[in-house]
């Protein structure tokens, strides 16, 4: 993406619900700080990409790379560097639908979010320059659909810091593994291995992280996909059981009606009856 800077003396989309004033991409500043009491008088939402001073007049202290924060209109502004050149990425706007979304997915406000990934707010900010560019007048959903992305992706990443630790990316790919190959052979030695870990340490930690056991989230997954195959009057019992890892259709039987109290049969039936009413 291309670095830019634009100011809107007529903002593109100006309405209560939205209004966006300015777009910033990977913006270089010189050695220098940012003062500004009042604030803007509208949403400021910022990224940057060096260690940087930022917060509100005396509460201002430095930050990590990749910290990002959102100013509400009214709130005080300071950021910025001395010690060398600085990026930052930005994005002013305003709007009733810009205070509901950062509201409901939880954004703290005036507040620094550290270890944010800036394609959350420069992807949007790049669509959206994109979309008011290249169009005249540029879409307000499709601009507001940006915003609403951009929002929930910097309420995840708050919650998620709110929250502690996250799940190591080793355990997330295993649970990925897991819904991937749900239907072929499952050993937990192998899968241990996968996971590079001893087979209590793998049961351990994967009840840890999902709250639940590997094996019994793998028959769920059977399950789940073997009542989407019922759907299909083509297959009957034995090729859905083979589908979803089964040879012996009794024993899938049997764990089908112990996850969902019906046998695969009588729920094929039920279907049948409520589809002739």
């Amino acid at each position: 993406m291309k670095p830019f800077r634009t100011f809107y003396v007529e903002p593109p989309i100006d309405t209560a619900e939205l209004s966006i004033h300015a777009l910033g991409l990977q913006e270089w500043m010189s050695p220098r700080h940012i003062d500004r009491p009042a604030g803007t008088g509208d949403h400021l939402f910022m990224h940057f990409h060096q260690e940087t001073f930022i917060g509100s007049d005396a509460q201002a202290r430095v930050w990590p790379a990749h910290t990002l924060i959102v100013w509400p209109p009214g709130h005080g502004q300071f950021y910025g560097s001395l010690t060398g050149r600085w990026c930052h990425s930005w994005m002013h706007c305003d709007g009733d639908a810009i205070a509901r979304a950062l509201s409901a997915a939880e954004v703290p406000l005036s507040t620094p979010i550290v270890g944010v990934d800036p394609d959350i707010l420069e992807t949007g900010v790049h669509a959206m320059h994109e979309e008011i560019r290249g169009h005249s007048p540029p879409d307000a959903v499709i601009v507001d659909s940006f915003v609403q992305i951009l929002v929930r992706g910097l309420g995840r990443v708050a919650r998620a810091r709110s929250l502690g630790p996250s799940i190591p990316t080793r355990w997330l790919e295993m649970r990925r593994h897991l819904e991937a190959h749900f239907a072929e052979p499952l050993r937990l030695a192998d899968l241990a291995q996968r996971a590079r870990c001893s087979v209590p340490h793998f049961c351990s930690e994967f009840k840890r992280h999902f709250r639940i056991s590997a094996i019994e989230f793998a028959i769920r997954l059977r399950v789940h996909r073997a009542t989407i195959l019922l759907r299909d009057r083509n297959l009957d019992v034995g090729e859905i059981a083979a589908l979803v890892g089964y040879e012996d259709v009794h024993h899938f039987s049997k764990l089908f009606k112990k996850h969902t109290g019906s046998s695969p049969m009588r729920l094929r039936e039920r279907w049948a009856d409520e589809s002739q009413r």
